[in-house]
């Protein structure tokens, strides 16, 4: 199956989001991990590639807003924002609160356009981080509880006073208002990762690499949370997707989006973990697709948690836009 084969040629949406951590968690300090992309090609990848002074037309990503999508200074977090405000990522893969910060870690970058002139806005700095002892607003674990492995960052600064795109989470629902889980399997997706980790020191918050996956299935973890599955197909497999991706090291926390016709994709997850996976591997062929499942966390089974929780901390001031759509 090609990319011609994505969302606007298909009723199906793609996903690839690979995060190669060995077994469980993606986050770690090997500092060679990246994304890993089926037959990749910066020109069609990094979003930031400059193809020798001329606007190259061949990014995956063309003709959507990524602008919301932040990297810090200290280039291993992720934010993708919600409301003017706050943006979510990975719990596991939370930066420290600002009183406890290093150098870099509570400071965050964003970037208008794509490829060489991208335009850079920040830093825009970290007021508030989720899940810290003593919080004072009583957010003391996950967002959403135990098991959902997802954090909110809260900024001083509104985002979106600077041009900065937010984005909405979109939920499917039943007729009688439950989350229907099943309307989310066999969509594509795009799935944002870590680029090259030894970019210069000024331009290591470029490290964003774009691919493709399909929702395998979605699993009810402990603590009544969910993750979303994807794995990694092999050529000959009709699930198999052209410039398919896997997760690696530092990939926690980035964002998963439906692919949608544009311009803005919404958010369906955050990278969570993965099964025994390196790019080493030969991707994709190698080995049983069984073995390697990749995971995000549902961003969309946790909306009014997230929302009660921005609620909170911006004193009833913003909330996250939610898509409600009719199961599939």
């Amino acid at each position: 199956m090609k990319r011609a084969m994505l969302s606007r040629f298909s009723s199906r949406i793609a996903v690839s989001v690979f995060v190669c951590i060995g077994a469980g968690l993606l986050f770690s300090a090997d500092a060679r991990a990246q994304l890993c992309i089926d037959d990749y090609d910066p020109a069609k990848h990094f979003r930031f590639h400059d193809c020798g002074g001329a606007p190259c037309g061949e990014f995956v990503g063309a003709g959507y807003d990524w602008s919301g999508i932040g990297r810090f200074s200290d280039h291993r977090y992720w934010i993708t924002m919600l409301t003017p405000h706050v943006g979510i990522t990975a719990h596991h893969a939370r930066p420290p609160h600002p009183d406890d910060a290093g150098p870099g870690e509570d400071e965050v970058y964003f970037f208008k356009g794509d490829g060489p002139w991208a335009t850079r806005v920040g830093p825009f700095q970290v007021e508030y981080v989720t899940a810290r002892r003593n919080d004072p607003y009583g957010l003391t674990t996950e967002i959403g509880g135990s098991g959902s492995d997802l954090a909110l960052i809260k900024l001083t600064e509104s985002v979106t006073d600077h041009g900065i795109r937010t984005y909405a989470i979109q939920v499917y629902q039943n007729t009688d208002g439950s989350i229907d889980h099943d309307s989310y399997i066999g969509l594509d997706m795009f799935i944002w990762g870590r680029h090259d980790p030894f970019l210069a020191p000024l331009d290591s918050q470029k490290s964003m690499r774009l691919g493709f996956n399909k929702v395998d299935f979605v699993e009810n973890v402990f603590g009544g949370s969910r993750r979303i599955r994807y794995k990694v197909n092999k050529p000959e497999d009709t699930d198999y997707l052209e410039y398919e991706a896997a997760i690696v090291e530092y990939d926690s926390g980035g964002p998963t989006f439906i692919t949608t016709n544009g311009p803005v994709a919404p958010l369906v997850g955050v990278h969570h973990g993965q099964s025994n996976y390196t790019c080493e591997t030969k991707f994709p062929s190698v080995f049983p697709h069984s073995r390697h499942r990749f995971s995000d966390a549902a961003v969309y089974w946790h909306h009014e948690a997230i929302n009660a929780a921005i609620s909170t901390i911006t004193g009833g001031q913003e909330s996250a836009f939610v898509i409600f759509r009719p199961a599939r």
